[in-house]
């Protein structure tokens, strides 16, 4: 018989660039420094989570000018020697390594160091779901909630063709790995400044060949956004993930989480059996079309669901295409910088410190210590000069459907789609 779970998971890891504060690596006296693990330089560690540290690196180069900014996360010490912890790392190093997708953070580089693993990926500046959605929840938000619904179809439709690539990946004989996220949350999709929205964190993915097991009762993920057949421990397959999707989507249109829930036992019952609430009686004023995928990606019944998530993906196009909203990475780049003003400049000054940092066989010289204080001097200056008035209306005309050519192009999407 299968098994609920028998206790939380484990704090899962943050996604990388998504702590907000950055905190440079210093010496003994407090100046700003590096330290070094393989061949690569540590400046800042901007996120801790329960596996591990993410670090904003430079990997030296043999020729000036080449040298490059990576995210590096590194498992903790005291993880490093637990089997377990240490197989779930590589494990996901493994799942995305594999993975060559816009809406996918891969894995780059792996390595270990004195026993300590780490791996590197593509630094994308940007922001977690989670605090994307703190912004737009917020009493004083910069976009009304309705001017959400659209950017929020666009972002899990994208989110939702990253999984469907890591649902699709083969192993070297080119058979199926079965990959499954398995914690498809608002903290585990990654915003980026660019308009790129991307999956992030396979650490508790399930996938054949894993290194890792997940004993009997013992529950990965979160409980809030995990399926009824992952709550019962019965078997998962990509349809897990689906449900997960509709949970985020869910959230993101009306500011409230399906299942909040405190308590375990009534979190467990409420995913695994209480009525669910259509859309509209949560928010009248939402579109017909999200309370009808919703509908669908919220099934407890894995064979009712979408069978994957790229059909999901296909409906949430086709709802932007009926409704005349040409929504794309330009659009949610626009939002990101409207919620977030001056974030993103802020952060490549950051990233333009560790750049310039001069370095020879034992470190960053003592100027880049007089590098990082000039830079954040600067930071300092650029937000008491950035004055948002949160009342002011945000001009997104893209949403208002008053341009021609964005009705054309939707009108041309909806007829191929059709």
């Amino acid at each position: 018989m299968a098994r609920g779970p028998t206790s939380e998971p484990a704090a899962s890891e943050l996604p990388p660039e998504q702590s907000g504060v950055w905190t440079p690596m210093t010496r003994p006296d407090g100046r700003a420094t590096a330290t070094r693990l393989g061949r690569y330089w540590l400046f800042w560690q901007i996120a801790k989570g329960g596996m591990g540290t993410v670090y904003v690196a430079r990997m030296k180069a043999s020729r000036r000018g080449y040298d490059r900014v990576v995210a590096l996360k590194r498992i903790h010490d005291h993880l490093a020697r637990e089997d377990t912890f240490r197989k779930m790392f590589l494990d996901e190093v493994r799942i995305a390594s594999r993975l060559t997708h816009p809406n996918v953070a891969g894995v780059i580089d792996f390595g270990e160091d004195e026993g300590i693993a780490w791996c590197t990926m593509d630094f994308v500046v940007g922001e977690a779901l989670a605090g994307v959605l703190e912004r737009i929840h917020a009493p004083e938000a910069p976009l009304p909630l309705e001017r959400f619904d659209f950017v929020a179809a666009r972002i899990v439709a994208d989110a939702a063709e990253g999984l469907h690539a890591a649902h699709e990946l083969r192993d070297d004989d080119d058979q199926p790995l079965h990959v499954v996220h398995r914690d498809v949350s608002p903290q585990n999709i990654l915003v980026g400044f660019d308009g790129v929205t991307r999956i992030v964190d396979f650490g508790v993915a399930s996938a054949l060949h894993r290194l890792h097991r997940t004993a009997t009762g013992e529950f990965k993920g979160k409980l809030a956004y995990a399926p009824p057949e992952q709550v019962h421990q019965d078997s998962v397959d990509r349809r897990a993930d689906v449900w997960s999707l509709g949970c985020v989507l869910w959230e993101m249109v009306t500011g409230k989480r399906l299942f909040p829930h405190e308590k375990m036992y009534e979190l467990v019952d409420a995913v695994t059996t209480q009525p669910l609430p259509a859309l509209r009686d949560v928010r009248p004023d939402a579109p017909f079309g999200l309370d009808e995928i919703l509908w669908k990606a919220l099934q407890r019944d894995p064979a009712r669901r979408y069978q994957t998530t790229r059909e999901l993906a296909r409906d949430l196009n086709r709802f932007l295409a009926e409704e005349g909203q040409a929504v794309g990475p330009a659009e949610v780049a626009e939002m990101m910088a409207a919620l977030f003003p001056g974030e993103e400049p802020r952060r490549r000054r950051l990233l333009g410190a560790v750049r310039k940092a001069p370095i020879d066989a034992s470190g960053p010289t003592a100027h880049f210590d007089a590098i990082v204080s000039e830079t954040q001097s600067a930071v300092r200056s650029d937000e008491m000069d950035t004055v948002v008035d949160l009342k002011r209306p945000v001009p997104w005309p893209w949403l208002l459907g008053g341009l021609a050519a964005g009705a054309a192009v939707a009108a041309l999407v909806a007829a191929l789609l059709a």
